[in-house]
């Protein structure tokens, strides 16, 4: 179900999220907490790739890539995206976590959500397998929606009050794209650290989304862009702690290979 509903949405995606407002804010802010760990020497394996957004930042870097994502409609646009680039190497391909391939890779990267479409035991799996794909002392960067975003409970509870903590749903929700139904699971950062703490060790969280509402509100703030620069502007000053991580919208978790 996961694969159909991101092979039609593929070709939307990027209007929708990469480059409307509040998509490119928060994209700068994972980056802005990404840069700090990040050398010119990386070989990276990106999960769930998408459109190939990020893949396109890593190569302007002169970072090694790999990029891999179940959809072959979101590997399709990746492709023609990332085309032009030939000075690293770079191989997007339609893979199931089971299917990764082997390799020292340096950085295992994942953003926006993409390892919430995992039930636990699939992340359990995941870990297991990036111990023997990934070199020594390798680097965890994801990006995950949390269990209790303070902009998804106020808009919720005075909009939508049937979705009102539709993130604390241990069995995970139902999500919809063009009518494709799939399963959506939210993690604490404590719960994903758990997770992968048998092969990788817990560096640091912050929190991607806090005062940048969620990307399903870009229909309100597009009329009003100087509103949601101050809340960018809040975000930048104010939002770069730990322990603010599960109350945006999203988060970005760094762990090391033991």
């Amino acid at each position: 179900m996961q694969q159909q509903a991101f092979d039609t949405y593929a070709s939307t995606y990027d209007a929708h999220f990469t480059h409307s407002p509040i998509g490119i804010m928060q994209r700068k802010r994972v980056y802005y907490f990404l840069k700090k760990y990040l050398s010119n020497k990386e070989a990276i394996l990106e999960l769930n790739c998408g459109t190939g957004e990020d893949a396109r930042y890593f190569l302007e870097n002169t970072h090694s890539y790999f990029g891999t994502d179940i959809s072959e409609g979101m590997i399709e646009v990746a492709k023609e995206k990332n085309k032009n680039f030939t000075q690293n190497f770079i191989a997007l391909n339609c893979l199931h976590v089971e299917e990764l391939p082997q390799s020292d890779f340096t950085l295992v990267f994942s953003n926006f959500g993409g390892l919430n479409c995992l039930s636990k035991n699939e992340i359990s799996a995941l870990s297991k397998s990036l111990q023997n794909k990934t070199s020594n002392k390798a680097l965890l960067a994801f990006v995950i929606m949390g269990n209790n975003c303070i902009w998804e409970n106020f808009y919720f509870k005075k909009i939508k009050s049937k979705l009102y903590k539709r993130r604390q749903t241990r069995d995970g929700v139902l999500a919809k794209i063009d009518n494709q139904e799939f399963k959506t699971f939210y993690y604490s950062p404590s719960e994903i650290e758990e997770l992968f703490k048998g092969e990788f060790e817990f560096l640091d969280t912050k929190p991607i989304g806090l005062f940048i509402p969620p990307s399903y509100l870009n229909y309100f703030f597009k009329a009003r862009l100087f509103l949601l620069s101050c809340l960018y502007f809040l975000e930048k000053l104010f939002a770069n702690f730990s322990f603010q991580s599960n109350k945006a919208d999203h988060y970005i978790i760094f762990l090391r290979k033991k």
